[in-house]
Order: structure tokens, then C-alpha cells, then sequence
């Protein structure tokens, strides 16, 4: 058994390796824990917002928080399909931080 093989999972187009699985799944998490967090800070801002009078300075820092966690789950989401395009293009045995060597 070859090398990239021993590291490689069966897929429906060819073998992906570990590295990518792995890869993957921290990113898919990742993006999960930035919506979460933007519901909960909608959540906040919603019952701020329902208060006899606002905080409309605390209303700002949460519309805020909602934007900076909205564009961090869209900068995964750019960084995950760059790295199935990787991928697909490498026959399924990619290195994952062929897109992103800050990682």
C-alpha cells in the first residue's frame, strides 16, 4: 500500500486524503460556531431592542458583532470551496493548505 494511499478515504470521484477530511470537518466547524454566534447576538440585539428604552449604543456594538461573525462564516465558506476546487483539481489528494498558507 502506497503512501497517499495509507492516508487517502474512498470517495465518490477518487480517494481524498486525511488531511483534507480533517481540514474540512475543522472548517465546517468553524463556520457552524460563526452562525451560531451571529443568531445569538440577533437574539440579543432583538431583546435589547425591545426594552422601554434601548441602549442604542449597546445595539450597535451587537449589530456590529453581527457583521464582523456574518462575514467571518462568508470567509470560510470562500475558503472551503477554494479547497475542494483544490481538490477536485488534484484528482482528490490535495494538500489543504494549498490555499491558505497562513495556516
Amino acid at each position: 500500500m502506497s503512501k497517499q494511499t495509507k492516508h487517502c478515504i474512498p470517495f465518490a470521484h477518487g480517494m481524498i486524503s486525511a488531511e483534507f477530511m480533517h481540514s474540512y470537518d475543522a472548517q465546517a466547524h468553524e463556520v457552524i460556531n460563526a452562525i451560531t454566534t451571529v443568531i445569538v447576538s440577533a437574539q440579543v440585539g432583538m431583546n435589547l431592542l425591545r426594552a422601554q428604552s434601548p441602549d442604542m449604543e449597546q445595539v450597535g456594538r451587537v449589530l456590529n458583532s453581527i457583521a464582523n461573525d456574518s462575514k467571518r462564516a462568508g470567509d470560510i465558506v470562500v475558503r472551503t470551496r477554494a479547497l475542494i476546487k483544490n481538490v477536485a483539481e488534484a484528482g482528490g489528494a490535495a494538500d489543504p493548505r494549498a490555499d491558505n498558507p497562513d495556516e
